[in-house]
């Protein structure tokens, strides 16, 4: 029986300089908090139902 070597085949560097993870992550202008165009609307809070008040537990 012949002896089975696992396939080492070089995994491409994913790291930047930093030593982060430049992987698929969001990009931090998706986020941008000064330009409104990119700024996810809130919900209308005349459209949204009330919250459930939960009882308050007894002692």
């Amino acid at each position: 029986m012949t002896r089975r070597t696992p396939d080492k085949t070089p995994v491409p560097e994913r790291r930047n300089a930093q030593g982060r993870h430049d992987g698929s992550g969001h990009r931090p202008e998706e986020f941008d908090s000064q330009n409104p165009a990119k700024q996810v609307p809130r919900a209308d809070p005349a459209r949204t139902p009330p919250r459930r008040k939960t009882p308050d537990p007894e002692p």
